[in-house]
């Protein structure tokens, strides 16, 4: 749900986004943001489906791996 949420934010403020004639920096940062973001949580949500999916150490190290990378990318967005 978390990530289906922000895919949704992406979309509403690309078209805002959009909308505005003469965008300002700020404009700018806030979408490259929601789109850090974005990428973050689908990033996560992976990791989290790895980890229920298959039992193996190797895909659980993975799984992990994939969880951290994409709460790192949510941060820095």
């Amino acid at each position: 749900m978390k990530t289906i949420g922000r895919i949704m934010e992406l979309i509403g403020a690309a078209n805002l986004f959009s909308l505005n004639e003469r965008p300002t920096p700020g404009d700018k940062q806030v979408v490259s943001g929601i789109v850090l973001q974005t990428i973050g949580q689908i990033i996560h949500t992976t990791g989290i489906f790895q980890q229920l999916g298959e039992p193996r150490d190797e895909v659980m190290l993975q799984g992990q791996k994939n969880e951290i990378a994409g709460t790192s990318l949510k941060t820095a967005g």
